[in-house]
Formats: structure tokens, sequence, C-alpha cells
């Protein structure tokens, strides 16, 4: 039985970042003689962090794709969803420089109004792309997949693979 996994642990390079600006902020506004006016524009702006700080911990997922379902599991809340195939709505693959390599899934939302999307890292690597496609095609044809950039050479091995059959 084949499973592919992968996860937004990148994530967490982005969370330790996130840390420095509101202690820098706290540190101007902690001076003495601080104006008022700074003190509360400190705190609102270590408020945003704080939440844009949250959000992202939110984000943080591991993805496991097993023969019947892709199954989220999200570490901070520690919820399970499992989403059948045929939610699968499209796969963005992000095929940047140096090895850096994203995957974006959308898929439909339980209350089918919208799409819900997460940003993992690669799945699987670049020679076995292509095997991987076929699989996750042979589960949902439906899946609509695009890759950038558009000099990436898995755009190549795609078209040259999918386009010309």
């Amino acid at each position: 039985m084949k499973t592919y996994s992968g996860n937004s642990y990148f994530l967490i390079i982005r969370i330790l970042f996130l840390i420095i600006p509101p202690i820098t902020i706290g540190l101007v506004i902690y001076q003495p003689n601080t104006p008022e006016k700074t003190i509360y524009g400190g705190i609102v702006l270590i408020f945003l962090f704080l939440l844009y700080f949250l959000k992202l911990l939110k984000e943080l997922v591991f993805v496991e794709l097993n023969e019947k379902h892709m199954v989220l599991t999200y570490l901070i809340t520690k919820t399970t969803k499992i989403i059948p195939y045929s939610k699968i709505l499209k796969w963005d693959c992000i095929d940047g420089q140096r090895g850096s390599h994203y995957n974006i899934i959308k898929f439909e939302a339980d209350n089918f109004l919208s799409t819900n999307k997460i940003k993992i890292d690669r799945i699987v690597d670049s020679d076995k792309f292509i095997p991987f496609i076929k699989w996750l095609k042979s589960k949902n044809e439906k899946i609509e997949i695009t890759i950038t950039p558009s000099d990436s050479k898995l755009l190549y091995e795609y078209y040259k693979e999918f386009e010309n059959n």
C-alpha cells in the first residue's frame, strides 16, 4: 500500500522570525519618557504580530496520502480531518529555486460553500513527481494540476507525460 506524506513545518522558521519584532517593539516602548501614543501604538503592533503568530501556528499540519483518502493532522489543535480524494479540487506545485518546493492543495470544505487550502512542503522528490501525479490522478482524474514557474523542469516533464497523449 502506497502512502505519501508532507508537512508545513517550514512555517516554524517564519514563526521564530516573527518573535523578534514584538520583542523589539516591547523594548522600545519600555524605555523611560516614551510618549503615550507610542506605547499604545506599540501595544497594537504587538497584538497584530501575536494574531499573525497564532494564525501561522494554526496552519501547522501533517498530511498523509494513503490509498483511500488524504488525512490532515493539525499539530496545534490536535484535530484530524479525513478528506476523500474526490473533494480535492486543485494541486499547485511551486518548484522554486535551490530546491525549495511547495504544494498548495485546495479542497472542498465541509460546508460546501467555500474551499480550504493548505500549503505543505515537498511530498516527493523531482524524479518521483510524475509517478506521484499518475498515482494522484488515479484517485481523482478531475484534480487540476498547476506547476509554476513556467521554466520549471517539472512542468516540462508534466507536459511531456500528460499533454502529448
